[in-house]
């Protein structure tokens, strides 16, 4: 079975609580909300981003960030994808998703992060992000290994994490400037 391009036909999706979708200039004011969040901002996967944090202080800055995911995604380089909560119909957060070129042993991997505004760094969230997304991204990306962040002031996220068959790995993400990043949680096979 081939896979399916998600930068053909970006997959669109919902269960009961969230929708995801391709991102848009028109989540600028939600996403906004997200970015500028200082207690989100830990929870933000940065490693090997050049020294971005996705901390966006201005709508200016949050414009221009959505500007460059759109063309990330126009060139192929990695998905942005908004999760939308279903009650409010507001953006709450991001799901990126990229195809990882690396020498390290995370070469030819996707990695998938997962920005989410604070209130939103919860159990039944998180579980609901990864429960959904993922089938749809084996479904572009086939059997590769899929591999997200974990942060230690989240156990939220590492529970979610943990319950939805990722593991810790023991070795480091080695960005292209030679830094090594750790806690990444795998995928099991």
């Amino acid at each position: 079975m081939k896979n399916r391009d998600i930068f053909k036909e970006c997959p669109r999706y919902q269960n009961k609580v969230l929708c995801f979708r391709k991102i848009s200039r028109n989540d600028l004011d939600d996403l906004y909300e997200v970015y500028s969040d200082v207690n989100s901002v830990p929870f933000f996967n940065s490693d090997g981003c050049n020294g971005d944090t996705f901390y966006y202080d201005t709508r200016e800055k949050m414009k221009n960030a959505i500007k460059f995911w759109c063309d990330a995604f126009k060139n192929g380089w990695f998905a942005r994808i908004t999760i939308i909560d279903r009650m409010n119909n507001k953006a709450i957060g991001t799901l990126e998703i990229c195809l990882r070129k690396s020498v390290d042993s995370f070469d030819n991997c996707v990695i998938v992060r997962i920005d989410l505004k604070s209130e939103y760094e919860r159990y039944d969230i998180i579980d609901s992000v990864i429960k959904t997304s993922i089938p749809k991204i084996i479904e572009c990306y086939g059997k590769r290994k899929i591999i997200t962040k974990g942060f230690d002031k989240s156990l939220e996220r590492t529970k979610a994490l943990i319950d939805n068959s990722f593991y810790l790995s023991k070795r480091k993400l080695i960005a292209n400037d030679n830094k090594e990043y750790g806690n990444y949680y795998v995928l099991k096979a």
